[in-house]
């Protein structure tokens, strides 16, 4: 049996006191009311903020509401309230806990913030996780994909490094370093890298479409990573293959797109904040999610390219009213980001040159065009929501 440490006995001593454990309630309480809003409706963030703020006062080493609250202020836009909560939050954690709680803690905030397009203070909390965290390769596997999303590709390698100097025998190691290679353009180091990973482990299907992109960007003579991103499609290649082969081609080609203007939100775009870069990203990917389904839940377009934006300015206005009808929550914020989004995307495409100047002008005139009609449909759906919701309901289910 496994003797217990002075640290982990300081632990218990902790979580079981009387401050904790009702901290512990008032905290499940917040985070049910959020992800199941059946009672009492969904809190808003400044209700939110006000019952984590409660929570701390309550128990000032209160961690998992510290960090909540930090992420929290992220999200609003208030980064240097929401940076202190997380410095508060990681310092309890060094100080009175164990590597697994910090653990699992960078696991969530590191995911949370790389979700959120905030690479560098990503990059901050993983290096403090490391004063904690023994098994660090993971660490900086992560920080190497947040140097390489910021552009900062000398950086990510040296980073890299480290996770294959700290975990030689990981084959997602070296996957991820042939990928960093390939963003940078040497290829010749890609391919070691990659088939080193193969060797470790040849059934990893992320390794394996990272070899056969490399052999892409190879056979037609591609710059980096972010050539393969914007390849053009060629039909004429894909005429003898079945649709269902040549849908799932359809799907890999809009999903490049996406994680190609992902790098160009990151990276460039210096007129929106990180949260409205966020806001857009989400926007657009929800926009091609649900645009194109039919009334089952199906697909009405399988063949739809996002380089076609001449279907897309042909069906726009149907395509508008489906995203509003099949959207519970609708509301002008989201119907604005929707119309910015699709914009900054179909600019990023024109420049890129996977459509032309004069299409997309064409499509800008199109929602234009549309607008204060697809707005007055949105608006007649949001009040009607407001008034349901805030009529009383005595019957809950």
């Amino acid at each position: 049996m496994k003797k217990k440490s002075k640290r982990m006995d300081k632990v218990s001593q902790i979580t079981e006191t009387d401050e904790w454990q009702n901290a512990d309630i008032e905290y499940a309480d917040v985070i049910s009311r959020d992800m199941f809003p059946f009672f009492g409706g969904k809190l808003t963030d400044n209700e939110k903020v006000g019952r984590y703020l409660d929570i701390i006062k309550m128990c000032p080493i209160y961690y998992p509401a510290q960090l909540t609250l930090g992420n929290t202020y992220l999200s609003i836009g208030k980064d240097k309230k929401g940076i202190e909560q997380l410095d508060a939050g990681f310092q309890v954690v060094k100080d009175f806990f164990e590597e697994e709680d910090m653990d699992n803690v960078i696991n969530n905030v590191g995911d949370y913030l790389e979700k959120n397009l905030k690479f560098d203070l990503a990059i901050r909390y993983y290096q403090k996780a490391l004063e904690m965290i023994s098994k660090k390769g993971w660490i900086y596997d992560s920080m190497a994909y947040c140097y390489t999303m910021l552009g900062n590709f000398k950086e990510a390698l040296k980073i890299q490094q480290k996770a294959l100097d700290y975990d030689p025998g990981n084959s997602k190691y070296y996957s991820n370093a042939g990928w960093i290679n390939m963003c940078i353009g040497n290829m010749e180091d890609a391919k070691i890298l990659l088939k080193k990973s193969l060797k470790l482990n040849p059934d990893d299907d992320v390794t394996k479409g990272n070899y056969d992109a490399l052999k892409c960007i190879v056979n037609k003579k591609l710059k980096n990573w972010d050539a393969y991103l914007l390849r053009k499609m060629d039909k004429y290649e894909y005429k003898d293959m079945e649709d269902e082969d040549f849908i799932k081609e359809i799907a890999e080609y809009n999903v490049c797109r996406l994680d190609a203007f992902k790098v160009e939100i990151v990276r460039g775009m210096p007129e929106y904040t990180i949260k409205k870069k966020v806001d857009l990203l989400l926007s657009i990917q929800y926009f091609f999610k649900n645009a194109f389904r039919d009334e089952f839940g199906g697909f009405d377009d399988d063949f739809f390219l996002y380089d076609d934006i001449n279907e897309l300015n042909f069906s726009f206005e149907r395509r508008m009213k489906h995203v509003i009808d099949t959207t519970k929550d609708i509301d002008e914020t989201i119907f604005n980001d929707i119309y910015t989004g699709l914009t900054e995307f179909y600019k990023f495409m024109t420049k890129k040159r996977l459509t032309t100047k004069d299409n997309f002008e064409k499509l800008k005139k199109t929602m234009e065009l549309e607008k204060d009609d697809l707005y007055d449909k949105m608006m007649t759906k949001y009040k009607k929501r407001k008034k349901d919701t805030d009529e009383p309901n005595i019957f809950p289910f």
